[in-house]
């Protein structure tokens, strides 16, 4: 139960610092995510490190600055964490 709760306040805390990057526009946020999703979906098959770099590189040339992509990572990585814990039944 509170493992639920914590990786929920993770999420919103990760949501909150991405928004501020973002300058407090929601718009921008969700066009992060948009292109966030776009590269993991096109590169399944690479490894957590090389989908860091494959993210940095590409939402680069979409101009989002180095805050945000920082951001973008930190939440793909807790996410994985998350899911290679659940997989173990460690949550």
């Amino acid at each position: 139960m509170f493992s639920i709760l914590l990786n929920r306040l993770r999420s919103v805390s990760g949501h909150t610092a991405l928004l501020e990057a973002c300058d407090w526009d929601e718009d921008i946020m969700d066009a992060a995510f948009k292109d966030l999703d776009s590269v993991l979906s096109s590169s399944t098959a690479l490894s957590a490190h090389e989908l860091s770099i494959e993210i940095r590189k590409k939402l680069r040339i979409k101009m989002y600055n180095d805050e945000v992509i920082k951001l973008l990572i930190k939440l793909i990585n807790i996410e994985i964490k998350n899911e290679i814990l659940t997989t173990k039944g460690e949550t």
